[in-house]
């Protein structure tokens, strides 16, 4: 079980449900990825109604951005308010390591991990281990308070569109910084 995330302004936590209950509590400021996890998922992103109960919950401010990724829609159910213009979603999601971008529109990220749905991906497009991914309209979260670069490790909820990957939500730290690999 999860406990709230930060509601400190200009956070940004990153709230991974498992195979068990979980409640999963989205700040009420900054930025926050919900990560379902497996079974029969019940996602709130938002509003003043409070919980529900379900079996990964996440609750948000219309001041926070909440970005919920790999909610399956034959299993899991989102509140009305996961519809808000504060929330994205995206079913895929790569951790990797950006080979190239223009750190704005697009990158080449190595894959280094991959949530099941992204290697369901990856194996109907030719087990890519490189993949470009279009950055516009994203939401990037960059350690170095800049635009991604070359050498960053990144974390990408990401949705597809045939072979082509269109990033929703983009935490890129140093290296040194990362813990995406704890």
């Amino acid at each position: 079980m999860s406990g709230p995330s930060s509601s400190s302004a200009g956070s940004q936590d990153t709230l991974i449900g498992g195979s068990g209950d979980d409640t999963l509590e989205a700040g009420s400021s900054g930025d926050d990825v919900i990560e379902a996890g497996t079974g029969n998922d019940s996602i709130d992103c938002g509003g003043s109604s409070g919980g529900g109960g379900g079996s990964d919950e996440a609750r948000a401010t219309s001041h926070a951005q909440v970005t919920v990724v790999g909610a399956d829609s034959s299993d899991d159910s989102e509140n009305s308010d996961c519809g808000g213009g504060n929330v994205d979603s995206a079913d895929l999601e790569f951790q990797g390591v950006v080979n190239s971008t223009d750190g704005s529109s697009t990158m080449n990220i190595t894959i280094l991990d991959a949530n099941d749905a992204a290697q369901a991906w990856q194996a109907a497009n030719g087990d890519p281990s490189a993949v470009d991914i279009t950055l516009t309209g994203a939401s990037i979260e960059a350690d170095n308070g800049g635009p991604i670069a070359a050498g960053d490790d990144v974390e990408v909820a990401a949705n597809a569109s045939g072979a082509s990957l269109t990033a929703v939500e983009v935490e890129a730290q140093l290296p040194e910084n990362s813990g995406f690999d704890d």
